[in-house]
């Protein structure tokens, strides 16, 4: 009879149940991972365990997007459709439904019964709230082979075989009269090298490439478009950036060249320094001979601009301005002060201006005046142009600015009111004189401004003096009393009664106001 209590047997059920709950939580504890990556090849092994499947490798696009985007819309539909690389190297082969990976299980071979897509469109379907460019970058990585070449022989030759031309890749026999080839200055011994793009047995693209210090590139050569014109790659820039490398508009200052002797006509040979001339500074092709050596210096000696192989010597002149040396091209002639200055100067002290007799030349930022509008004029001719200070002290055109004769000032035309519906510090009276809107009222008669001296307050604003008449002649005859003092009241209304054809009656006071003037008689009269 077996003994259930048998101490020993029980300990061996524990160590037992023990050991599996050990060996589960290794396969399934990162299952509960915060890193996508971990989640997914674990859930991919499990699958293996579980199911009927080839043994492979996931896609590493897929590895790929799951570092990068982070969690797919569906994690068991991910793992299930087993994403691996297709037969041609660079699409995605997936399981469809149960019936593909069972077919797939027992026939293997070609992955025909795997449905195979691009690697962009497979990361759409399961990150579709990823941004199409983003998507687009990520899979360009993937669609071909990209690889470095460090040997110097081999750039050259990946720069004469690329499917794409520049202005790099030489005939031969311009190569062999020379005895040498540009890119050769490229010596890795200075940290260059070469990042190249293959498909189908062919250079498609490359990059030069500075390692090191500064570890970065200014340029990727790919396709050329419908008019021949050399394009960007992406998927290798792309490539670049996730090795930690840097696109640069130019390369830094001290990098060094190899020299390289030209042996027809002698000399060195040089190439035509990247970037592009729509992206370099003025300086980013000058280069300094440093012995055994050239390196990339602003306020270097020679240029690299040129395709022949040829390096011209840069004729330079000191800066008037600061003193600093620069390229002749790159100084500009100051009239009024008669010398030359660099560009950093000219950007930093001086202003296009319109001034004498009309003509436009460069003064210092200190002589030059900004207009309202935004033009600039020398201070000292602003005669010339027409140009005012207005009332607070900025600047316009005489055609833009009102004077004001009792103020002895300038104000924009801007600040006019032309009634009392819009703002403005300044008004334009009858006669066409401008005042400050402080000293002027609205006519209501003629609905023009008047002179807060000429006017005369009535029921709801004021008229002209000279107009006082004939506005309240236009009124009704009850409103008469509430547009005059009650001094005028009784020859208002006679003037009234008069204008308007009314005879033979007799003047009626308002009440209020037969009152009021009972009331003064009734004490002009009272015994003190």
């Amino acid at each position: 009879m077996q003994n259930l209590h048998d101490p020993y047997r029980d300990a061996y059920l524990t160590s037992r149940a023990q050991r599996m709950l050990i060996e589960k939580r290794s396969l399934c504890g990162p299952m509960y991972s915060s890193d996508p990556p971990v989640k997914f090849l674990k859930l991919w092994t499990l699958l293996q365990k579980t199911r009927k499947a080839v043994r492979a490798d996931p896609h590493p696009a897929v590895e790929a997007a799951l570092q990068e985007f982070g969690n797919p819309t569906n994690w068991h539909l991910l793992a299930l459709e087993y994403p691996q690389v297709a037969t041609d190297g660079s699409r995605v082969a997936y399981v469809r439904n149960e019936g593909k990976r069972e077919a797939h299980y027992n026939e293997p071979a070609g992955n025909k019964h795997l449905t195979a897509t691009t690697v962009g469109k497979y990361l759409k379907r399961h990150w579709p709230s990823i941004s199409d460019t983003a998507i687009r970058n990520l899979a360009a990585r993937f669609q071909f082979e990209y690889k470095w070449i460090t040997d110097l022989d081999e750039m050259v030759k990946a720069v004469q075989s690329n499917s794409a031309d520049s202005c790099m890749k030489w005939e031969q026999n311009y190569v062999d009269r020379r005895g040498a080839h540009p890119y050769q200055v490229y010596d890795p011994k200075y940290g260059w090298k070469m990042a190249v793009v293959v498909k189908g047995g062919e250079y498609v693209g490359r990059a030069l490439v500075l390692d090191g210090k500064h570890k970065c590139f200014v340029r990727t050569y790919g396709d050329e478009d419908s008019k021949g014109r050399t394009q960007s790659h992406a998927g290798l820039e792309g490539w670049l950036e996730s090795q930690d490398y840097s696109f640069e508009d130019e390369w830094p200052e001290g990098c060094k060249f190899a020299k390289v002797r030209n042996e027809y006509g002698g000399g060195y040979i040089a190439p035509y320094l990247d970037p592009g001339a729509d992206r370099a500074s003025s300086s980013a092709r000058n280069v300094s001979d440093g012995g055994d050596h050239f390196y990339r210096d602003d306020n270097g000696e020679y240029e690299w601009s040129s395709t022949d192989g040829s390096m011209d010597e840069i004729c330079r002149s000191s800066c008037d301005s600061c003193g600093d040396r620069t390229h002749e091209d790159d100084l500009h002639w100051i009239e009024y002060e008669e010398q030359s200055v660099c560009e950093s100067c000219l950007n930093n002290h001086y202003t296009w201006v319109q001034g004498r007799r009309g003509e436009h030349y460069y003064v210092r930022d200190s002589n030059a005046v900004t207009t309202v509008e935004g033009d600039r004029y020398d201070e000292d001719y602003l005669g010339d142009n027409d140009i005012v200070e207005l009332d607070n002290g900025d600047y316009t055109h005489h055609d833009n600015a009102v004077y004001l004769e009792g103020e002895s000032c300038y104000y924009h035309v801007n600040d006019v009111a032309s009634s009392p519906r819009y703002s403005g510090d300044v008004v334009c009276l009858e006669g066409g004189d401008y005042v400050l809107r402080e000293n002027a009222e609205w006519c209501l008669h003629s609905e023009e401004w008047i002179r807060s001296d000429d006017a005369v307050s009535v029921d709801g604003g004021y008229v002209h003096e000279d107009s006082h008449d004939d506005y309240i002649c236009q009124l009704e005859r009850e409103d008469v009393a509430k547009n005059c003092s009650p001094d005028e009241l009784e020859e208002k209304l006679e003037l009234w009664d008069e204008t308007n054809g009314v005879h033979d009656t007799q003047v009626e006071l308002p009440l209020e106001v037969t009152y009021a003037q009972q009331v003064q008689v009734e004490v002009a009269q009272a015994t003190v």
